[in-house]
């Protein structure tokens, strides 16, 4: 048996470094209930911001965007430079010639009646079936996730994990 000079050595679930347990972190997204190295840690730890991030961003793209659609003159009501920025978004990420985002990415989405999330209309990525997904969108009517979905597959999107 080797000797790592650690009171209990262990090795992280996530990339197999031996390190001492006391010295690991609870995993609380890769592996829960599991203790991993500290290394590994801080690399779930910014995994978890940055799906917080995307949370907090879909949810208030989600609250701007709410009945704008039905809103008469709304596209004229927005600022100048919110409605350059849109178009900016749009027409910097989709290559209408060629029919398929610039970057060669061809993500897909769906919706779906999510009987878990009060039969909202949801929209994700095919294949995307995790709950928590910061790329899992709800909305209350069904012409507006469909709108999204338009808009969604024509923007660049990170892939899922996965994916």
């Amino acid at each position: 048996m080797e000797n790592y000079d650690f009171e209990m050595p262990t090795p992280c679930q996530h990339c197999g470094e031996i390190f001492d347990l006391n010295d690991g972190f609870g995993s609380e997204k890769w592996y829960p209930n599991t203790v991993i190295c500290e290394e590994c840690y801080r690399k779930e730890e910014e995994e978890i911001e940055e799906d917080e991030r995307w949370e907090t961003v879909n949810n208030e793209l989600s609250n701007a965007l709410y009945g704008l659609d039905k809103e008469d003159g709304a596209w004229d009501k927005l600022s100048d430079e919110n409605r350059a920025l849109i178009l900016h978004i749009v027409n910097r990420r989709y290559s209408p010639e060629e029919g398929k985002v610039r970057g060669g990415s061809t993500i897909k989405w769906e919706t779906f009646t999510d009987e878990s999330y009060h039969n909202m209309i949801a929209v994700r990525p095919i294949g995307d079936t995790d709950f928590n997904s910061p790329r899992l969108f709800h909305f209350i009517f069904p012409e507006n996730a469909e709108k999204f979905k338009l808009l969604a597959e024509m923007a660049f999107v990170a892939k899922p994990n996965g994916g």
